[in-house]
């Protein structure tokens, strides 16, 4: 079992060396965790993949009980500065996933709500995508509810690129990052017909953007175990 892309892990360890930073939250998600999880911003709740820790300060003034997973020692120390400096005394958790954990480090059950945001097409495979999908299959209680997105294949990750396995796609190096696989689905069919081995799909759709010469277009699911 294959959780980490480890090209993906260093790049995203260099990103943060150069000060990667953002201020504000994902809109697509200020706005679903309304429409899907609802006005009950309680109970345990885990983003997987925070980043720099945007979204995390957001959830927390939500109310959930939060708890934040990624691969990055650079995005847990941002992270931990940004929430610290916000509050006092922080009701909190962040972990790091190792390079060879096999689960995530979570018990069955424990999730009301997962935000799983930019990070499948990292993976690099359908099968670490599928391992991942079965992890969180696990830690979500029954009832509970995921928000999850992939890139598809006009995306700035693949667009032009070499596909070297079915919908996966070899990344180029950019000044000093490493090439790296990124797995990214051509329609809104194909990542329904993925998540629905997993969970039962509420909605689906897509965010994109063009702008100043970055297309990113991403398919979006709501779904409940």
């Amino acid at each position: 079992m294959v959780l980490i892309q480890k090209e993906a892990l260093i790049n995203w360890e260099k990103s943060f060396d150069r000060g990667i930073d953002k201020k504000y939250p994902n809109i697509d998600m200020v706005r679903l965790i309304q429409w899907h999880f609802g006005n009950e911003s309680s109970g345990n709740l885990l983003e997987y993949g925070f980043g720099t820790g945007s979204n995390s300060l957001h959830l927390i003034d939500c109310g959930y009980n939060y708890h934040g997973l990624d691969i990055c020692e650079g995005a847990k120390k941002l992270t931990e500065s940004k929430i610290r400096k916000k509050y006092p005394n922080p009701d909190y958790e962040l972990k790091l996933l190792q390079e060879n954990d096999t689960n995530l480090p979570y018990v069955d059950n424990q999730f009301d709500y997962i935000i799983c945001l930019s990070v499948l097409s990292l993976l690099g495979s359908e099968k670490n995508v599928r391992e991942l999908l079965s992890e969180f299959k696990r830690i979500l209680k029954r009832g509970g509810k995921i928000i999850i997105d992939i890139n598809d294949h006009d995306s700035e990750f693949s667009k032009g690129y070499e596909m070297i396995e079915n919908n996966v796609f070899l990344t180029p190096s950019n000044n000093d990052l490493m090439p790296f696989k990124s797995f990214c689905l051509k329609d809104e069919k194909s990542f329904n017909q993925l998540i629905s081995s997993y969970f039962k799909i509420d909605d689906s759709g897509y965010s994109c953007h063009k702008l100043f010469g970055r297309r990113i277009n991403e398919w979006i699911i709501c779904a409940t175990n």
